[in-house]
């Protein structure tokens, strides 16, 4: 394996853990966590949500506002496809990958596929979204 593909290797999965913490901030309600994966300002592209050149801190009282109404949320990220357009050394990424997430209240559950798009840039060294993409595939509701 040569130096180029070593690189590329601990890039994807640089961009990868990014979107792991993403997803556990979410579903631990762990605002610091979930803001050292996001940009500021970030474009959010996520059906009725977001909007382009949110401060970080109105699209994390937003998505927390949505996460609040359940008791708890697992977000599952799969299948990422990560590309970098400038090279491993760059510091523009874009990483599509698959979602399940599913949503509990004492109620009611959501279980829902999709996939994101998101677009990472690299500040101070670590890789951070610049771009939230997501288009929800499916959605199942139940009562409990």
């Amino acid at each position: 394996m040569n130096e180029t593909t070593i690189d590329l290797l601990l890039e994807k999965e640089a961009v990868i853990r990014v979107l792991s913490r993403y997803a556990r901030g979410i579903d631990r309600k762990d605002a610091e966590l979930y803001r050292s994966c996001l940009a500021d300002p970030i474009d959010v592209h996520a059906g009725q949500y977001g909007g382009d050149g949110l401060s970080a801190e109105a699209w994390i009282a937003e998505a927390f506002e949505i996460a609040e109404a359940y008791t708890t949320t697992q977000h599952i990220i799969t299948n990422h496809e990560v590309d970098f357009p400038d090279g491993p050394h760059g510091d523009e990424a874009r990483c599509r990958a698959y979602l399940q997430a599913q949503h509990w209240t004492a109620e009611e559950s959501r279980l829902l596929g999709g996939r994101y798009d998101h677009r990472l840039r690299k500040e101070d060294g670590a890789w951070r979204i610049y771009r939230i993409g997501l288009e929800i595939d499916w959605m199942q509701d139940s009562s409990s």
